[in-house]
């Protein structure tokens, strides 16, 4: 709350106030919880319960004067997003003597002091048919609430993961900065082999948005 000390009532005026926020980021307790803050502005005081223009008018022995109807509209300040990286794996297979090595590393320990993080990664595989998802795995090797995770790297086969399947995979990580590599081979990798970086997807989820840092109030 702002108080007018100085101001002149011949003019029309433009009062300009910013808007700040504080909190402890807690991952492990989903805290604080994603999603979009907004901010209002108004006159005050304003009445403790809503009113109308006729009651707001008329002698009253507990409201206040002068008093406002708060005719604010919300505008978002911020917005609290899940921190994820979405691989694609566009061709990953296991049929006719092939198979696919998959590795994903949480590269978020590095030389230029990047916070670290953990979390689960979601495999979900597509192959085309209308199977949607073909086979959806849980890799918990990034399952530790701590930083420990951070700066290792998950692999396995996908003749493990999902025998028998041809098509692509999208791994949802819970944490920034994850990478993927896929290798793909004949049995001992004797006559055919090639590797591929995973694609970094935008989903989305870690999009910010150029909300107004203040707000004005002309009177």
């Amino acid at each position: 709350m702002w108080e007018v000390v100085n101001t002149n009532p011949a003019a029309q005026e433009t009062i300009n106030f910013g808007v700040w926020t504080q909190f402890t980021a807690s991952p492990a307790t989903n805290s604080p919880a994603p999603g979009t803050a907004t901010v209002n502005l108004s006159y005050a005081p304003t009445a403790p319960v809503p009113f109308s223009a006729s009651t707001g008018a008329a002698a009253s022995g507990s409201l206040t004067e002068p008093r406002f109807a708060d005719t604010s509209t919300a505008r978002n300040v911020l917005v609290i997003s899940i921190c994820q990286t979405l691989l694609l794996y566009p061709y990953v297979t296991n049929v006719s003597g092939f198979d696919t090595g998959i590795a994903i590393a949480n590269t978020s320990t590095d030389p230029i002091s990047t916070g670290a993080q953990s979390g689960t990664c979601n495999l979900t595989f597509y192959d085309g048919t209308g199977k949607t998802p073909a086979v959806a795995v849980k890799v918990t090797d990034f399952a530790n609430a701590t930083s420990s995770n951070s700066g290792t790297v998950y692999a396995n086969l996908l003749s493990t993961l999902a025998p028998g399947f041809t098509g692509y995979m999208f791994a949802l990580c819970n944490f920034q900065y994850a990478h993927g590599f896929a290798f793909i081979s004949d049995l001992g990798a004797r006559n055919l082999a090639m590797g591929y970086l995973a694609l970094v997807v935008n989903n989305g989820a870690v999009a910010r948005s150029n909300a107004p840092a203040a707000e004005s109030l002309a009177h």
